[in-house]
This record gives structure tokens, sequence and C-alpha cells, in this order.
């Protein structure tokens, strides 16, 4: 009997399905060939889709908040996080807020915050715990945390706040009792008072220029970019230094961005972190 063959993603109908993987958030410059073949073949089985132009049509077809829009681009995204993944970054930030306007005793002021490609939360409920732990003697400050991803799975998690203790692994243990609840069998939940300071929502950081976010005092983009070819770092980088406030700190990975530079910021020297603040004037 002879066999029909598997659907093969060949180069003349590559361009198409990075297109439109592209215009929904997935960068496919780094996903090998194979693993982009094997995750779509998933999908167009569950379907009965025997072609990738079948299924290729189907999702033009459908809203980009459609559910199989959300399942194939959660297991084309990567989500490996956990609290206090960069301790050096987080000390960074520490010295930027205590060396700037939100000395402790300050009447008034905000802080907005936006941590870029956030997946399940814990970096952007790390980022939060760290202004609240160097603001909370300060009156009168408000600070909120944006926290972004194109995945709706990991953003839905991030929102409940429930972790097992392993991701907790590197945070002290008197911030662990401040700042999460235990729960049963070896899980945690961030408290509702740091629940409440971060706003978990969709975006592609392709399209992340135009979209209305506002100033931010404070942007962390760490081991996201990685994913990404050079020639689309700069433009995601550009669209970062938009909203980045006068004054403000944007924090990069060391291994995700090279000769990179930008008229408005001024690059910070601070030990295994790559970080720039914008000019006060620019």
């Amino acid at each position: 009997m002879k066999l029909n063959p598997k659907p093969s993603l060949n180069i003349e109908n590559y361009p198409k399905w990075a297109e439109i993987l592209e215009e929904s958030g997935v960068c496919t410059d780094t996903i090998p060939n194979s693993f982009l073949e094997t995750r779509l073949r998933m999908r167009m089985s569950v379907h009965g889709f025997n072609n990738f132009h079948r299924y290729y049509n189907y999702l033009k077809s459908l809203n980009r908040n459609n559910m199989e829009w959300r399942v194939l681009i959660d297991s084309l995204t990567v989500k490996e996080t956990r609290f206090f993944r960069d301790p050096d970054s987080l000390f960074l930030i520490e010295k930027f807020l205590l060396s700037n306007q939100y000395l402790p005793g300050k009447a008034q002021g905000s802080i907005h915050a936006w941590s870029v490609a956030c997946a399940t939360g814990e970096e952007a409920y790390s980022l939060a715990i760290i202004i609240d732990k160097n603001t909370r003697a300060t009156k009168d400050i408000f600070f909120g945390v944006t926290a972004t991803d194109i995945s709706h799975s990991a953003l839905t998690t991030g929102k409940q706040g429930i972790y097992h203790e392993s991701r907790l692994a590197n945070i002290p243990p008197y911030l662990r009792t401040k700042y999460f609840i235990p729960l049963d069998d070896n899980f945690y939940q961030v408290k509702l008072m740091m629940r409440n300071r971060v706003c978990f929502s969709r975006l592609n950081v392709l399209q992340a220029k135009n979209a209305p976010l506002g100033k931010m005092n404070i942007i962390v983009c760490q081991n996201f970019l990685i994913y990404f070819s050079l020639d689309k770092h700069s433009l995601i980088l550009d669209a970062l230094v938009t909203h980045l406030a006068p004054g403000g700190l944007l924090i990069l990975s060391i291994s995700d961005v090279f000769n990179w530079s930008h008229p408005a910021l001024e690059k910070i020297n601070y030990e295994n972190t790559l970080a720039y603040r914008r000019k006060a004037d620019s």
C-alpha cells in the first residue's frame, strides 16, 4: 500500500507562514524549521487538515483572538522564567529608585514600569516587589507595572499569580512571607495588594511603537530579543525608547543586544547588566 507523504513546509510557502505568524507576534527567524513544522502538524491533525495550505487558509479566516490562534501561539513561544531571575538588574533598579526622586519621605509622585515579554508573570512581579520594597516608606507614591506578552495562557497565569514553590527559590524568606500566601501542595499566590499593582495585557512587541502605553520610568526587556533576528532588534528597541520617559531606565540582556546605541540614551556601567538611561533633555 502506498502511503501519502507528510506535508512539507517547503521554501515556496515558508514566507507566507513567516508573515502571518509575525503579524500575531511570533517571529520565525530563530525557530528551527523542523520545530515549526512539527507544531503546525500537531494543530493540523486536530482539525483533520492534510496540507499546510488548508490550515493556512483556515487561520486566515479566523479572528486573532480565536482559540485556535491562542493555542498555536502558545505552542510556539517559550515561557522559561522565574522570580528574581536576574539579581544584578534588580540591584540596579533599587539603586535607580533610591538615587532619583523616589526617596523616602517625598510627598508624592508616581512610578510606571513595563515588563516586556512577561511570560507567566514572575519577572513582572519581581519588578513590582523591588519597587514596593524601596518606596513603601515614601508617602503618596503610586506605582504600577504593565506586563505584556502575546500568550493568552501565560497572561492568565500571571493574573492568577499562583506558582509552585520551586519558582520562588531565589526569593529571600522575608520577602516570600511579605508578598506571598502559602497554598496547598507547595504552591504560593502573590498577595492581592501586589496583584493589583500589575496589569497584564496582550501586546505584539513588533507593534509596540504606537501602543497606548504612555511614558515609563523603568522598562525591563531581558532574555527576549535572542528569539528575533538582528534586523528586528533595532525596530523593537527603538519602540521601547519611544515609551521611555526622560531620565527613565531601560534594562536589557547582555546576551541579547550587540552594537546598538540610540541618540536619546546614555549607557550605564553596571556589573553583569546592560542598561541605559534616557537623557533628561531628549
